[in-house]
């Protein structure tokens, strides 16, 4: 993993500030621009119970394998958070494997055979380029290479093998078998080929020997690993909440994520190491979920800016303008200081919006962000909601903004998926209608239909009284 931006240099202006905010970027440990906003999102720093709980777990005799599962909305901060809970674990002195799955697997089109491959190929090259003198059985990786050269290449021979692997796809000749074959692999996967049905089915006849395989592996690695006074492997995978969801079903309960998580538990428990595994948020509501994993699921919630009633919560706010501050100078950037607590409002919290909406506000300023702009920004962002919000989901939209709860039933799941609605916790969990949402058209008259309909009703009880 590079090192933490040390030298990042606060933006003055609008294109530095456009640069500054990148919403697909995660902080690295030791950047200046982390903001520590755990105590505005609950009760629970998520990385430090996840690393206690590792290292709880691996004190054991013998050692308890964490299986952990962390969900949390898009772009909420959970990949800066387990970057962050990788150096954690590194100074505990663990092996920590860390990946992003968006860059393994298409997401569109995912399977747990996708995840154990991609978890095998990282294992792989990060032990390699480890610089610990780590070494993983040359002979058993080469055995897997060639099991999956014959359903893909269909050839047998090593050489031939080879000798393809280097003419048609490219892969660099000085890397051993295995990691040139796991490369083209790799490429099957993201890439949408033919080939892909033919690996996974390859998985999925053989699950009970690859995941052997995968094991006999991890064993030998947590030996050497011990023997030189460091503990366990943890692996990470980060970015797997963003598999996006399809129906397996007519009736659309059974679903890609609960093929995954629940369907093939057991294989992702399989690993003899500690694993980490994002999900997604709206397979938290599926109440097979606990009974799937023995630790609870994680959750890391939005940063409150505003309290159950509506009240502005001034410490989460100021966290979040903190955010800002740590990468943009204001006053040499915004014309009005009221512009960030308005940006800060309108995300509801959530980092990612934050930033597309400072990008947004960039893109209708020349020299410095005005309160026009900010205006511009927000209404930016309501239209890409309102075309998230379907008609049919307006009356559970109602519901959820006058409980300020979201039911566990399975039609509401995809609603905190979308980011459509959102989480937060301060002793109880809650939630609310991001404030784009509640600002689109289409809500705003749902809202208003509804509350008619409440007023009209004393009034109708009060005529049926005065005819009697």
């Amino acid at each position: 993993m590079p090192s933490a931006t040390k030298t990042f240099q606060i933006a003055t202006n609008i294109t530095e500030t456009y640069n500054a905010v990148n919403p697909e970027q995660p902080l690295l440990p030791g950047d200046p621009r982390y903001v520590d906003c755990a105590p505005w999102r609950g009760d629970e720093h998520i990385v430090n119970m996840i690393a206690q709980r590792i290292i709880r777990a691996d004190a054991a005799r013998p050692v308890q394998h964490l299986k952990q599962l962390l969900a949390g909305h898009r772009g909420c901060g959970k990949s800066t958070e387990l970057l962050l809970l990788k150096d954690r674990l590194e100074q505990e002195n663990f092996f920590v494997v860390y990946f992003d799955a968006a860059l393994e697997v298409d997401m569109n089109d995912v399977d747990y055979a996708d995840i154990l491959l991609a978890m095998m190929r990282q294992l792989e090259l990060q032990v390699r380029q480890s610089g610990l003198g780590l070494e993983l059985d040359k002979a058993r990786l080469d055995d897997l290479a060639m099991r999956l050269a014959k359903v893909t290449l269909e050839k047998e021979d090593r050489d031939i093998v080879e000798n393809t692997l280097k003419s048609e796809f490219r892969v660099e000749p000085q890397i051993p078998f295995f990691a040139k074959m796991m490369a083209a692999v790799r490429g099957f996967i993201t890439s949408g080929s033919t080939y892909k049905k033919q690996l996974r089915l390859e998985i999925q006849q053989r699950t009970a020997q690859f995941l052997e395989d995968l094991n006999d592996l991890i064993d030998k690695l947590q030996q050497q690993l011990r023997e030189r006074g460091k503990k366990g492997l943890v692996i990470i995978i980060d970015s797997l909440d963003r598999i996006i969801p399809h129906t397996l079903d007519v009736k659309g309960v059974r679903t890609t994520h609960s093929a995954i998580y629940l369907e093939h538990a057991d294989h992702l428990k399989a690993p003899h190491c500690h694993a980490i595994y994002t999900l997604p948020i709206s397979i938290c509501f599926n109440e097979n979920l606990s009974k799937a994993y023995p630790d609870l699921p994680l959750m890391l919630p939005m940063i409150k800016v505003r309290e159950e009633n509506g009240r502005i919560c001034a410490d989460g706010l100021a966290a979040m303008r903190r955010v800002i501050v740590q990468r943009v100078r204001i006053e040499s950037v915004f014309e009005s200081k009221e512009s960030i607590d308005k940006l800060c409002l309108a995300s509801g919290g959530h980092v990612r919006d934050l930033m597309h909406l400072i990008r947004y506000a960039c893109d209708y300023s020349a020299e410095k962000i005005t309160p026009l702009a900010v205006d511009k920004a927000i209404r930016a962002l309501v239209r890409e909601y309102d075309r998230l919000v379907k008609d049919a989901d307006l009356p559970r939209l109602v519901q959820v903004h006058r409980e300020k709860r979201l039911p566990s039933d399975a039609e509401y799941a995809f609603l905190p998926y979308h980011l459509i609605v959102l989480e937060y916790q301060n002793g109880e969990r809650w939630a609310d209608l991001h404030p784009a949402v509640q600002e689109t058209r289409k809500f705003r008259a749902a809202w208003e239909d509804e509350e008619k309909a409440i007023r009209q009703k004393p009034a109708a009880k009060a005529g049926r009284k005065t005819k009697r």
